[in-house]
């Protein structure tokens, strides 16, 4: 009977250990909002003319992220859209730097 008991404990508290873990992953749509944010910000940037496959590889990670977010793989989806913002914000850092070269070429 104590080994009924210690093992019923035991399975307890394990359920509640995956069930807290599950819920550490957190909503992932802030993180996909900031990503979108992001790839948006490229875009205004001209990304899409100076950093094409950038821009093109966080679009595409943005959207995996919001595939996982629909099956409830929260954890991926919130890598996938941090890794969407970290390229799109390069990509427009990127742009806006081959820009401002331009421009001061063509006022010299």
């Amino acid at each position: 009977m104590k080994h009924a008991r210690f093992w019923s404990l035991i399975i307890g508290l394990g359920l509640i250990g995956a069930l807290t873990l599950s819920a550490c992953a957190g909503d992932p749509a802030p993180d996909i909002q900031k990503a979108e944010t992001a790839v948006q910000g490229a875009l205004d940037a001209g990304a899409d003319d100076i950093a094409p496959d950038a821009l093109q590889k966080a679009k595409d990670l943005l959207e995996k992220a919001k595939s996982l977010a629909q099956e409830g793989k929260n954890r991926d989806a919130i890598k996938y859209a941090d890794q969407a913002a970290l390229i799109a914000n390069k990509a427009e850092q990127d742009s806006r730097r081959m820009e401002a070269a331009r421009a001061d070429r063509d006022n010299s």
